[in-house]
């Protein structure tokens, strides 16, 4: 949604690590909001952090009614903060890093490689993780700065300098620090891309599902990650079908959660099928606390006894455990299906045991987020379909029809068909329910 941002009532609380960043995302936007700064030395205990954005939100000026956060979560230094009296406005990203990973309009909470390193500061130097090293060693014995350094090389596997369009990242100084880096830990080091666009977007007033949006007296919570339902879609989706169009209107932005971890999503799938959603959502809950993390190595791992007991089935038990052996031995590659065209990925997933075509629609589009998913499978959005165009029964053909004219836009298209299915809009029947 847009949203007109009154100059007089608007601030931004910021972390002193992306000042320069937010100073050019104003200058970009065309704003000049005051803003009050959280010292970045904080991160280094999200708790310590926490307690400073209390202090600074209790502190803001009585003129002043939404605050903007030019920060991540970071390590859960928003998590259960009251507005009070304001409107909080928060990018859905892990931390800052993330923030300036962000190039494109996909949600995506985590955007880093958790094993890299960033450089990301005016003067790289000031983030050199040798040098960070060398002050923490100081005063210890050699011994154990070498065991330090050894349990440091094993943790990280790159260095990256994050290439934002603010300051150049590509002088000799800053080039010298990552190889120093990258040498001390034995790793490559590269740039990568990033920008400013959510700290644009936000002083702007873009806020679509990139962002979340606290009311008054609210509570700030993790961001769960959503389908991203943008305003220019919608837009495309109402000029192509009135109808649809008039849904649109009437149901408002539609959120719908997703998850971008494709293995555990199709384990997740896999665990649903013939069960109700309250069911699926507690073998879940008991399968991460038995294994900690759902990964191919605790799947394959695990005895398919320890599995039953969860209240999986032996069928899907063996679903899961081929599964992540594939994946263990490289016979199915993550990696490569997030590259694919849909086609190519529905046919890769459907190679699995227990993947069928609707499931394979169902990952494309909710781990994968791919935009042109519509499922002749589902029976809900057909159930939608006959409702939003008053047809008794959606054919073959009368569904490609349709699924010609909302392309590429289908899996915005599902989402609204799945609301009018579950009632979205009352006064909606459906004309091809059969009469008691």
């Amino acid at each position: 949604m847009r949203v007109t941002l009154d100059p007089e009532r608007t601030a931004v609380l910021c972390c002193t690590s992306l000042a320069g960043f937010l100073a050019a995302a104003q200058k970009r936007a065309g704003t000049a909001f005051p803003v009050f700064y959280l010292d970045q030395k904080l991160h280094m205990d999200p708790k310590r952090m926490r307690e400073a954005v209390l202090e600074a939100l209790e502190a803001m000026p009585e003129g002043i009614s939404t605050v903007l956060a030019a920060m991540g979560y970071c390590g859960g230094s928003w998590e259960a903060v009251p507005c009070g009296r304001l409107r909080l406005v928060t990018p859905a990203v892990d931390d800052c890093i993330s923030l300036l990973l962000t190039t494109d309009g996909r949600e995506q909470f985590n955007r880093k490689d958790d094993t890299h390193l960033y450089l990301k500061d005016p003067d790289p130097k000031e983030a050199s993780f040798k040098a960070l090293f060398d002050r923490y060693t100081a005063d210890k014995p050699a011994e154990t700065a070498e065991e330090i350094h050894a349990r440091w090389k094993e943790l990280f596997s790159g260095v990256d300098i994050v290439d934002a369009g603010v300051y150049d990242t590509h002088t000799a100084q800053y080039e010298d620090v990552a190889a120093e880096d990258a040498a001390f830990l034995d790793v490559p080091w590269a740039h990568v891309p990033g920008s400013v666009l959510l700290l644009e977007k936000m002083l702007r007033g873009d806020w679509d599902a990139q962002f979340r949006v606290w009311q008054p007296r609210a509570v700030v919570r993790k961001p769960e990650p959503y389908f991203v339902c943008s305003e220019e879609t919608l837009d495309a989706l109402k000029r192509k079908d009135k109808k649809l169009g008039a849904v649109i209107d009437r149901i408002g932005p539609l959120y719908r959660p997703v998850d971008s971890d494709l293995f555990e999503s199709v384990v997740h799938q896999i665990i649903g099928q013939q069960i109700s959603t309250k069911a699926q959502k507690t073998i879940w809950a008991r399968m991460q606390a038995a294994l900690g993390e759902v990964i191919p190595q605790t799947i394959a791992g695990a005895s398919p006894e320890e599995l039953q007991q969860l209240g999986l089935t032996f069928r899907k038990v063996g679903y899961m455990q081929d599964f992540a052996r594939k994946v263990l031995d490289g016979s199915f590659d993550l990696d490569a299906v997030q590259h694919m065209s849909d086609e190519e990925a529905i046919a890769a997933l459907v190679s699995l045991k227990g993947i069928g075509v609707w499931t394979a629609e169902m990952l494309l589009l909710f781990c994968l987020q791919r935009q042109d998913v519509l499922s002749y499978g589902d029976l809900a959005i057909l159930r939608g379909m006959r409702m939003v165009y008053r047809h008794r029964k959606i054919d073959k053909a009368l569904f490609e029809k349709c699924r010609r004219r909302l392309s590429p836009y289908g899996s915005v298209a599902s989402l609204y068909f799945w609301a009018v299915a579950g009632g979205a809009i009352p006064e909606l029947s459906d004309p091809g329910a059969k009469k008691k």
